[in-house]
C-alpha cells in the first residue's frame, strides 16, 4: 500500500510540473535601438498597448542629431501580437521645447509614429532608424 501511495504522489507531482506553463516562453529580453540619422535633435516616447500621449518627453528621451539611444523597459516581458502593439513617437526637439504639450497632442505634431508588434521588431532586428522621412 505504501508503494502505491508513493507512485500516486510521484505521478501527481510530475503532472504538476508538466502542466505548468513555461513562464519564459513569452518573455522577450531585447533592447530597442533608435538611430537618429538626421541633423536635428529628436525626442521619443513609447507606450505599450495603448496609443495615448499622456505626458511630454523629458531629456531622458532625447536623441541628439546623428546619435543612437538604446532602451529596454515597458515592452520587456510582453509579447506584442496584432492586437497588442508597442507605440513609439518621434518629435522635433525644437518644437517640443517651444510650444505647449497640449497643442502637440491636439495637433498630432510628431515626426513619426511606429505601431509595432513583436514580429515587426524582430524583422527590424530591434532597431529603428529615423532618417527624416
Amino acid at each position: 500500500m505504501n508503494y502505491i501511495k508513493r507512485i500516486t504522489i510521484l505521478v501527481l507531482v510530475l503532472s504538476l510540473f508538466c502542466a505548468c506553463p513555461d513562464k519564459d516562453k513569452d518573455n522577450i529580453d531585447a533592447t530597442i535601438c533608435i538611430k537618429n540619422n538626421t541633423n536635428k535633435d529628436i525626442y521619443f516616447l513609447y507606450r505599450g498597448s495603448i496609443s495615448i500621449l499622456d505626458r511630454a518627453p523629458t531629456r531622458d528621451f532625447l536623441i541628439i542629431s546623428n546619435g543612437t539611444l538604446e532602451f529596454g523597459g515597458y515592452f520587456k516581458g510582453r509579447n506584442y501580437s496584432n492586437n497588442d502593439k508597442l507605440y513609439i513617437w518621434l518629435f522635433d526637439r525644437k518644437l517640443i521645447d517651444s510650444i505647449p504639450w497640449g497643442q502637440v497632442k491636439r495637433d498630432n505634431l510628431y515626426l513619426k509614429r511606429y505601431d509595432l508588434t513583436t514580429q515587426d521588431l524582430e524583422r527590424m532586428n530591434w532597431e529603428i532608424v529615423y532618417d527624416g522621412s
